[in-house]
């Protein structure tokens, strides 16, 4: 996984708002939805890291376990895998509506519209991973391999100052109104909003990743308690949590206009990864 799993700056103005724990808030214990599972046919190792409003879905497969991945497109039921040319490793992290695909191989990140590549390489940093990406084509995600967050639009880099005496930053989702998702260590992994100039931080468990937010501002990602990992959606201090039938551990990922929400399930300790899609979540599932 990417985050999910590994020239000009202009610096995002921010104003801090108070941090919202989790566990003051209303949380709904298992999400009312169908899981449908996503496997690459053949792989032993699937996953699944974004939806655009078609259904179009993105990840990366590894053919045997621990072997390098490749990115794989599912659209229309059919598969299509894909490689950045000479790149040991490829994955796939997200998808807009126009088909445009947002990933990173061999630690550089890049577009893909299904015939060209495009290298994004952040000045001056060793890595740059893609991580998310809007219908404007403005991606997100992290340097250093979580040294700092940042959003390229426009042909401009932009560093995200997450605040907080934190060292490791990342930004994991962008929606269609420009709102930024992300984390920042803080004891463990605690989430942000980044949206109208200011941060909202919010935590569920023990460490709380977001991965993906919708034009509804359905965030979506994995939290931790006492090492169990599952999937949560979060909505105005309301979440609801997902956990794959008899799984072992639940990622969610992206999540769609729609509310459908993609990610990753594993059945074991050193077992593959499998992708899934679900029913559409509501807003209205949240109030």
């Amino acid at each position: 996984m990417t985050f999910l799993g590994n020239v000009a700056l202009a610096i995002l103005g921010f104003v801090c708002v108070p941090v919202t724990q989790a566990r003051s808030d209303s949380v709904i214990p298992d999400a009312q939805v169908t899981y449908t599972t996503i496997d690459f046919p053949g792989a032993a190792t699937t996953s699944v890291y974004g939806i655009n409003s078609a259904g179009d879905i993105v990840g990366s497969y590894s053919p045997v376990l621990g072997s390098a991945n490749h990115g794989f497109l599912l659209s229309g039921g059919q598969f299509t895998s894909f490689d950045y040319p000479g790149a040991v490793s490829t994955g796939a992290s997200g998808i807009n509506d126009t088909g445009l695909i947002v990933g990173t191989q061999d630690g550089s990140a890049f577009t893909y519209d299904g015939n060209t590549f495009t290298a994004i390489s952040f000045p001056g940093y060793s890595s740059t991973e893609g991580d998310g990406i809007n219908n404007a084509g403005d991606v997100v995600g992290r340097l250093n391999l979580g040294l700092r967050a940042y959003e390229y639009s426009g042909g401009q880099f932009k560093i995200i100052r997450v605040p907080g005496n934190n060292r490791y930053q990342g930004a994991g989702g962008i929606n269609n109104h420009g709102d930024i998702v992300g984390y920042r260590i803080y004891g463990g992994y605690q989430s942000f909003l980044y949206k109208n100039g200011k941060f909202q931080f919010f935590n569920l468990g023990d460490s709380t990743v977001p991965f993906g937010i919708n034009d509804n501002d359905i965030i979506v990602g994995w939290y931790s308690v006492n090492g169990k990992q599952s999937g949560f959606a979060f909505l105005n201090g309301k979440y609801v949590i997902f956990n794959y039938p008899n799984s072992y551990s639940t990622t969610a990922t992206g999540i769609n206009r729609a509310g459908q929400v993609v990610g990753v399930y594993t059945d074991g300790i050193g077992s593959g990864g499998h992708g899934f899609v679900t029913s559409p979540l509501k807003a209205s599932d949240l109030k």
